[in-house]
């Protein structure tokens, strides 16, 4: 699991994430960027940490408004995977899936684990050069 940094702004009653950030760095500097886009509420600077893994970076002079660091563990920001290549079927699972229309056809009533004894119990008795073909 990796860490992401969020900036948020907490107003009484109200926190809004501002955004989320792969670096310390890189929140710390839309944290700055931020608070001199304000107009309405002078910050000044705090760094205080907390114990929830959250820094408290600027607060206005009453310290109801303040902008902080937050670091979260998530592995829903890491970036997406490769999708894996499939496996290919196996011979047997080539034959069953070939076979299976036929085989509930004349086997109608017949559940799924009826249907996939069936397919197995044919399977077996195969000779190994038609296993290889399928």
């Amino acid at each position: 699991m990796s860490s992401v940094f969020t900036i948020n702004i907490e107003k009484p009653g109200i926190t809004e994430i501002i955004g989320v950030y792969s670096t310390k760095e890189e929140a710390k500097k839309r944290a700055k960027e931020y608070k001199k886009e304000q107009k309405d509420i002078t910050f000044k600077e705090n760094k205080k940490e907390t114990k929830e893994k959250r820094t408290i970076l600027y607060t206005d002079k009453e310290g109801s408004n303040m902008i902080t660091l937050n670091e979260v563990q998530s592995n829903v920001y890491k970036e997406k995977e490769k999708p894996k290549k499939k496996k290919e079927l196996s011979p047997y699972m080539i034959y069953a899936k070939e076979n299976r229309e036929r085989i509930v056809k004349e086997h109608p009533k017949a559940s799924f684990v009826e249907i996939a004894r069936i397919t197995g119990k044919e399977w077996a008795e195969l000779k190994k050069e038609k296993k290889k073909v399928s």
